[in-house]
């Protein structure tokens, strides 16, 4: 499986932040884009080949910005946005080879080498009486 996509454009549903950091963006970033700090203190994409911020990913952007804009940034919480489809919950979420994306598949982080594991695919059942939950990634960054 390639690169998960985010449901609704520009927005990441939070369901529970346990820890964020608002920064401004160095650069365009998109919602539900992996995050790292740059040495200007800027967040920018994460990135998990290997070759960019790959040990300082700290989180998951919520919502598509502009460079210079404020951005919120989760680290630690529960994230719905995602289009998960048949991933079965708990498996791991992995930050991909391709700057501020996210996997379930192994091989598709770090060049292959040490997967960059974020989080797991969790159920959240949002309604009271229904078919099926839905599927959120648990981040536990840190």
């Amino acid at each position: 499986m390639a690169s998960i996509a985010v449901t609704t454009a520009g927005r990441i549903h939070v369901v529970e932040s346990i820890e964020q950091m608002t920064l401004p963006a160095a650069a365009a970033i998109l919602a539900g884009d992996t995050l790292s700090i740059n040495s200007d203190g800027k967040f920018v994409k994460g990135d998990a080949d290997g070759a960019g911020l790959l040990s300082s990913i700290y989180g998951i952007a919520t919502r598509s910005v502009a460079a210079g804009e404020s951005l919120t940034g989760v680290r630690k919480g529960v994230l719905s946005g995602w289009t998960f489809g048949s991933t079965a919950y708990w498996t791991s979420v992995l930050a991909a080879d391709t700057a501020g994306e996210i996997t379930v598949t192994a091989g598709e982080s770090n060049g292959g080498s040490a997967d960059v594991a974020i989080g797991r695919v969790i159920p959240v059942w949002t309604n009271l009486i229904g078919s099926t939950p839905e599927k959120a990634l648990l981040l536990t960054l840190g």
